[in-house]
């Protein structure tokens, strides 16, 4: 159709910039995308009979170091270290199915009496047992360049661009409560004196954890950029590591020491990255002790030739790898990327070193050879269920006592605010939608609450304790309080309708005095645009029956 829109523009010649015979993979996403050999083959065809064409990929490859990209839709979607794509020629130069189908094309458009060579063999492959990595060091055996200051930098500020970022601070007092990172970029593993209490992962939306921080106890985040942005409006809001804030129990913390760790250089490369990795390389001692921080481990594996290596990364959570001194790129448990690729040129026969970081170890600390790459396999994803249960509390008791408004809104987009007849006290808010324009579904993308003056209340350590009804991850029920309205809270889309009432209960985490609330519908006014609603509101808990 394109190529007809050209030509009637009299544009030649007729070029297609990216025939896209694939796709690339993200994590924990789905499986391993293919597309139909036979059906692009008969689509290269055409473009070969209108044009010229240029193959989008023809070899697929993989991103080595920590450079892989990432979209971003409706939320987060980093790219897995391979970019296989599908392609013809696959990860490590494989000829695919694909690759012969295009052939006998390409070979049908040549000019009489001209044929393609032959296929070249494949690159050898080595393979090795499992080995044990028997020697590990702190992630602060790599510590360099530390930075002070009252809040914490993002990597922009610290002058780096992949990798991670590591931040601590020492609490004077004792705390207890929600700690908020707001906006992290991407993902975090929080550790209070040295042990890792939790992780964050900015693909399910997460930013809050509780914690509990003695007089003195030392907080620690290390924070993953798992992809920049690479497409789309959000190529300008692509900014790493902790981009905002950090609060506990609503107040900022301060007096941050920052780490810039971008470790995706090899120890062949010169600059930060480079001594990083030999000091942390050079540090590590014999220990079988139990991990339970991030963690580097050290072993070694025997060929008795080198070839193109596959490593089994099952069995370990997230992190990195490194072999003989050369960044191989990042693993994550949740797949469908299980093996990481090293082309044969960058091993040896005899002895090779094998570098492992484990953002949150799990005991695991062997790994194997394989003779091919494991590229379609989803693993168990920790973070996804972050909010189930909310439902399985069963129905909160509401009393008629309890209800502090109610009210209907307009089938408009944007902030409507309600006012109420008299000021309320309240921890715990539920929100009881009675209705919607399309008499199916329920959607708020914000809700702010004004205090007795008039101003916003804080929302950073509020969080959805109940909900009866919501899209998990895309539409979560702490989008409401993200200060984002591009993002929403919906009823279950997916089977049947909820039906209503539909109920959400936040624990506004100490109590308030609110006058008024501002709700905001989506954008696109439907479907879900709410009707009529209520308000609860209690200084302690509501109970469930």
């Amino acid at each position: 159709e394109r190529f007809a829109i050209m030509t009637a523009h009299g544009i030649k010649p007729l070029m297609c910039m990216e025939f896209w015979c694939g796709w690339f993979d993200h994590w924990g996403c789905g499986k391993h995308s293919t597309t139909d050999a036979q059906a692009c083959a008969r689509e290269f065809a055409t473009l070969l009979e209108m044009g010229h064409v240029n193959i989008y990929m023809f070899h697929g490859g993989t991103s080595f170091g920590l450079m892989n990209g990432s979209n971003y839709y409706d939320y987060l979607t980093p790219d897995t270290t391979s970019y296989d794509y599908d392609a013809p020629l696959g990860e490590y130069g494989n000829p695919t199915p694909k690759y012969y189908t295009f052939r006998e094309v390409i070979q049908k458009h040549l000019p009489e009496g001209e044929t393609l060579p032959d296929v070249p063999a494949l690159n050898p492959i080595s393979t090795f047992p499992a080995v044990t990595l028997t020697q590990q060091a702190p992630l602060s055996a790599a510590f360099t360049r530390r930075i002070q200051s009252e809040q914490p930098l993002t990597m922009e500020d610290a002058d780096m661009d992949f990798g991670y970022i590591h931040y601590e601070t020492t609490l004077p007092a004792a705390a207890k409560g929600l700690l908020v990172i707001k906006e992290l970029r991407d993902y975090g593993v929080v550790s209070v004196d040295g042990k890792i209490v939790g992780s964050l992962d900015r693909r399910h939306r997460q930013n809050k954890i509780e914690v509990d921080i003695p007089a003195g106890g030392k907080l620690e985040i290390l924070v993953e950029n798992v992809g920049r942005v690479n497409y789309g409006p959000d190529l300008l809001n692509n900014l790493k590591g902790i981009t905002e804030k950090v609060t506990l129990g609503g107040k900022p913390l301060t007096g941050w020491t920052t780490t810039p760790l971008p470790l995706y250089a090899s120890v062949a490369a010169k600059g930060a990255a480079e001594k990083q990795l030999k000091k942390a390389f050079s540090d590590i001692t014999e220990s079988n002790l139990s991990a339970s921080a991030p963690t580097f481990y050290r072993g070694t594996f025997e060929l008795a030739s080198p070839g193109d290596l596959f490593l089994d990364t099952r069995g370990w959570c997230k992190g990195a790898v490194w072999v003989n001194g050369r960044s191989i790129g990042k693993y994550w448990a949740i797949g469908p990327q299980h093996t990481l690729y090293v082309p044969g040129p960058w091993v040896k026969k005899g002895k090779n070193e094998i570098i492992v970081l484990d953002l949150e170890p799990t005991g695991h600390r062997s790994i194997a050879g394989l003779p091919a790459p494991i590229l379609d396999s989803l693993g168990v994803d920790k973070h996804k269920s972050a909010s189930a249960g909310r439902e399985a509390l069963g129905e909160p008791i509401l009393d008629e006592g309890d209800v502090i408004l109610s009210g209907e809104m307009k089938q408009e987009a944007g902030f409507q605010q309600f006012r109420l007849a008299s000021p309320a006290t309240l921890r715990h808010l539920c929100i009881e939608v009675l209705s919607s324009y399309d008499g199916q579904s329920s959607c708020l993308s914000e809700i702010e609450l004004l205090d007795g003056r008039g101003n916003p209340v804080n929302a950073d350590s509020w969080k959805i304790v109940y909900a009866s009804t919501e899209e998990p991850v895309v539409c979560d029920a702490e989008l409401m309080f993200d200060g984002d309205a591009k993002t929403m809270w919906h009823s279950r889309w997916n089977g049947t309708p909820s039906p209503y009432p539909h109920r959400l209960i936040i624990d506004l985490g100490e109590i308030q005095t609110i006058s008024a609330v501002r709700l905001a519908g989506r954008k696109e006014v439907m479907p879900g645009a709410v009707k009529a609603f209520r308000l609860y509101g209690r200084p302690q808990f509501f109970l469930f029956k």
